[in-house]
């Protein structure tokens, strides 16, 4: 019996940077910090479980403090990491969003060069687990090249789904497009591809 759902893609801290003027200001101005676990393969992950669906994330982190919170968050949620590597190259991935007061978004810059080492070779080794899921999510954090190598290697009874998790990388699944059952993604994503 096959399991249930892959969700493979970034972890990462989001922090929210809430500007008390409203407006991203070229000179100093007072802001409100806040920081969750995020993620969109974490935050698919949690969903899945509330929903009563056993799944595995497959992931990096760095070796540093917020990777381990990530990792202990995630065991006091029951959700498998037993396939996130942490590695000492990159910290952890972190976003900050910049938004105004009523929360309208201004402005993200991201910290995500761990993703890069989730890459074919990373996959490789555990592609003979991975053919043991009948659903597969992927994100778009991971790079072209390891979206391409992903679809390539689905098993054909495995369900294909790809999150856009930001209109820049939506071009990302574009080579391989056909190989999803479904994409998930806003309209501003949506008119990148």
């Amino acid at each position: 019996v096959k399991k249930r759902t892959l969700c493979i893609g970034g972890l990462n801290v989001d922090w929210t940077a809430i500007s008390s003027l409203g407006r991203f200001p070229v000179d100093f101005v007072s802001y409100t910090f806040k920081s969750t676990l995020g993620g969109v393969v974490h935050n698919i992950a949690q969903n899945l479980k509330n929903l009563g669906q056993k799944d595995i994330i497959i992931s990096a982190l760095g070796n540093d403090a917020h990777g381990e919170l990530m990792i202990q968050t995630l065991q006091k949620s029951g959700i498998n990491h037993q396939h996130i590597a942490k590695f000492d190259k990159h910290p952890t991935a972190s976003i900050v969003f910049v938004t105004g007061p009523n929360g309208e978004f201004l402005l993200n810059v991201a910290r995500t060069e761990i993703y890069s080492l989730l890459n074919s070779e990373f996959f490789e080794s555990f592609l003979s687990e991975m053919t043991d899921f009948k659903t597969w999510v992927i994100d778009t954090d991971l790079t072209a090249e390891a979206i391409s190598f992903l679809a390539r290697h689905k098993p054909k009874t495995t369900k294909l789904f790809g999150v856009i998790s930001a209109p820049a990388l939506a071009q990302r699944v574009v080579s391989v497009l056909p190989s999803f059952d479904g994409l998930f993604m806003n309209k501003e994503e949506a008119s990148r591809l």
